[in-house]
């Protein structure tokens, strides 16, 4: 539609561009999002929806980056992010990323003899 008072025309936004989703460093359980603004904002305040596997996870105003937090390790997510303004959706980019492994846990240390040691790891959380 246009204004009247500035005679300009306004759009849904288009498609936000260079989506990167990783895990950040020391973190086996959160998923970094970063995105570049759409070249075409339609004119209005840009807003992005953030989901993951089709579950909205965060609506956020003009950032271009969030945390997905409370993941599984080891987990491929997949990532959407739709930017829209007032007048409705406008483009989406999609991507995959995955969560990093969860560390080796020392479950149990026994020295066999003076010279020996035994250790236990484990992947699983601990109980």
């Amino acid at each position: 539609w246009r204004s009247a008072n500035s005679q300009r025309t306004y759009r849904v936004p288009g498609f936000p561009t260079n989506l990167m989703i990783s895990p950040p460093s020391g973190s086996c359980d959160r998923l970094m999002v970063t995105w570049t603004t759409p070249s075409n904002t339609g004119g209005l305040p840009l807003k992005y929806k953030v989901y993951r596997d089709d579950t909205l996870i965060h609506s956020i105003r003009s950032i271009t980056t969030t945390t997905l937090s409370g993941l599984t390790a080891n987990t491929q997510y997949t990532v959407r992010v739709v930017a829209f303004n007032d007048l409705g959706n406008g483009g989406e980019v999609a991507g995959m990323g995955r969560t990093r492994p969860q560390a080796p846990v020392v479950s149990d240390i026994t020295p066999t003899n003076s010279t020996q040691l035994s250790v236990t790891f484990s992947t699983s959380p601990p109980l």
